[in-house]
């Protein structure tokens, strides 16, 4: 990335590949199949976004995975240590009510429900997309508070191209990416390359002990590969498309509280893949997919002692007609999923099948849209749905909207050894938002703000807790989720300097009963109340500067609200010089400095973060 502030002048999120073919954003826009200007095309992309608030996530230079990405854009992601697991937390759900969907395929782990997003380099990705609240009716299982979209499309070059990077920072972490792609009249090919390593000996204090004597981090390496390739050609009347990624990781987990003790190892290997097919038909278009994602995770305890782990396989086929006359527009389609999962606490190996129908229309008419969505899930004999409305007058747009969706009880929640709970219920929500946005723009200025108001139900939600001195998945009587999300962008031209501020704010009250007597619950635990971002930027043609500002509150630590951690700010200040230019090629360098008043903070109990740490990256591109 050259900076930050070129990426935000861009339009909204390219949707390069918006179908089931090539499905990208689903931002609801216009998209083109690879070689072709003539045909345009749909997919369920247009009604999973409908209504809703969608974040695009790479305003500011990339980060080294999804995880890091999404807490320096104002989101609050769960991070057990710096070289632990990383979760998002999105509208005061937890992780397994977060579905990531990896171009197009959802991709949470059938043993825990729910994505490491430490796993996933976002080097080399086109976009980053979170559409917030319920999308169970589109994308199945899991997503009940949100979809994290990551996509990746054809290399940003008319003909071809290709992009170096190579970063150092501080506690020995470096980190190398090479990416390139070429593009033609029939086709394209891209390959993707990422390594990052570090070393994380950085010092820290206890939990509840900041004024003690610091202690340095062992046992906290972190290393990761990443190698991916895709190409798109046609064939006939169909346009086709296919992703081959392999990732690996390795990362120690740091020491045991209160101890020099390592608290273990964690090595995760997956094998995603992927084969899209689309053709134009008259009126409509068809979109057919092939998709498969194996992951094998292993844990080594400390010092040896054993290993666990875990192998699951994901097979997906997907399909979609999607057929528009005038102002209508209609969509059916089909989704069959086979999960296979083993562990050593099963026992035996368990494989699901998971087949599901869903329709869809959408009438827009002038200034209002009107959209409407089913989806019927056979083995749980689940009907989920929504209806959402978007309606705009004078620079205003007003959206509102209404959804069901659930979530199926995991692996590891039904068949863990003596503490599996095969009688478990899925959860079902229920959910309402409704927002205002407003832009403009005039020959220096222009601006876009929105503020959503939003609310859910839950009833079963799914939680591991003690029973008869045994830890075990048990369903709760229900959950209530409340709360407003602000966001705005506002940008100044000034001869040829660019000023930009941009926030991003979280505000949500959640509440949990164990059972129908209870007159009160407790709050979710480890779910800030309030979260957010604040960004100031600067540009020019060669030059960009900036300052983040990010806040998170107090966290409850028990079930019964008596304990909690102390919220942070956290301030990374970055520059960058993009000025190097000969011909077709291009050398940029960022410089970013993170925690800048070297604040002390724990996302988790007993899982200490780094203090003040510096990263120098420098980006080769020569386009053609």
């Amino acid at each position: 990335m050259s900076g930050f502030p070129q990426v935000l002048l861009q339009p909204k999120a390219m949707n390069l590949f918006a179908s089931v073919v090539l499905v990208m954003s689903g931002l609801g826009q216009d998209s083109l199949p690879v070689g072709d200007t003539a045909h345009v095309y749909r997919s369920r992309s247009d009604f999973s976004t409908t209504g809703r608030l969608v974040q695009n996530l790479l305003f500011i230079p990339q980060k080294g995975n999804l995880g890091q990405q999404l807490f320096a854009t104002g989101n609050f992601v769960r991070q057990y240590g710096v070289g632990g697991v990383q979760t998002l937390s999105c509208r005061g759900g937890d992780a397994a009510q977060t579905q990531l969907l990896w171009n197009g395929l959802p991709v949470n782990n059938p043993m825990l429900g729910m994505t490491d997003l430490g796993l996933f380099p976002v080097w080399g990705s086109n976009e980053l997309l979170l559409i917030e609240g319920g999308n169970a009716v589109c994308y199945g299982s899991g997503s009940v508070a949100g979809a994290l979209q990551l996509n990746q499309g054809k290399f940003q070059a008319s003909r071809a191209g290709i992009k170096v990077m190579q970063g150092l920072g501080s506690w020995s972490a470096c980190q190398s990416g090479i990416d390139f792609g070429i593009n033609g009249k029939q086709g394209f090919l891209r390959g993707t390359g990422y390594f990052s390593h570090a070393g994380n000996h950085f010092s820290y204090h206890e939990y509840n002990s900041p004024d003690a004597e610091a202690i340095r981090m062992k046992y906290a390496r972190v290393q990761q590969y990443l190698a991916r390739v895709m190409a798109g050609t046609h064939w006939g009347k169909w346009q086709l498309r296919t992703i081959q990624e392999y990732n690996r990781s390795f990362r120690g987990l740091g020491l045991i509280t209160g101890s020099t003790l390592p608290q273990g190892e964690l090595n995760d290997q997956a094998w995603r893949g992927l084969g899209e097919a689309h053709r134009m038909i008259s009126h409509g278009n068809l979109n057919l997919r092939l998709g498969a994602v194996r992951d094998v995770m292993q844990f080594v305890n400390p010092g040896n002692t054993g290993t666990d782990s875990s192998h699951s396989l994901i097979l997906h086929a997907q399909s979609e007609y999607v057929y528009q006359s005038g102002p209508w527009r209609w969509m059916a389609g089909a989704d069959w999923m086979r999960v296979n999962g083993f562990a050593k606490a099963y026992i035996i190996s368990r494989t699901i099948h998971y087949p599901a129908q869903f329709a869809a229309v959408s009438y827009q008419k002038q200034s209002w849209l009107l959209s409407t969505t089913a989806r019927m899930e056979w083995k749980e004999k689940i009907p989920v749905f929504t209806a959402a409305t978007e309606k705009t007058f004078r620079g205003w747009k007003w959206k509102s909207l209404l959804h069901t969706s659930f979530r199926r009880p995991t692996l590891n929640d039904q068949f863990w050894e003596q503490s599996g709970n095969e009688l478990l219920q899925p959860e079902r929500g229920a959910g309402a938002e409704s927002g205002l946005s407003v832009n403009g723009r005039s020959h220096r200025f222009m601006y876009d703000f929105s503020g959503t108001l939003y609310a859910r139900m839950l009833r079963n939600p799914i939680v591991w807790q003690l029973v008869q001195q045994k830890w075990q998945a048990t369903n709760l009587f229900s959950g209530k989720y409340m709360g407003m999300q602000l966001q705005g962008t506002a940008q100044w031209h000034c001869m040829k300097n660019v000023f930009l501020c941009k926030m991003n704010l979280h505000l949500v009250n959640t509440s949990m009963q164990r059972n129908e007597k209870e007159e009160t619950g407790y709050a979710q635990i480890f779910v800030p109340p309030i979260a957010g971002l604040v960004l100031l930027a600067w540009s020019n043609n060669q030059w960009n500067a900036g300052i983040s500002n990010s806040f998170t509150g107090q966290r409850f630590t028990t079930t019964d609200n008596l304990d909690k951690m102390p919220s942070f700010w956290l301030s990374d200040i970055y520059a960058g010089y993009a000025g190097i230019k000969f011909k077709s090629c291009a050398v940029s360098c960022n410089l970013r400095l993170n925690n800048v008043l070297n604040t002390w903070y724990q996302n988790m109990p007993g899982r200490p973060m780094p203090g003040r740490s510096f990263n120098i990256q420098f980006v080769f591109e020569s386009i053609k």
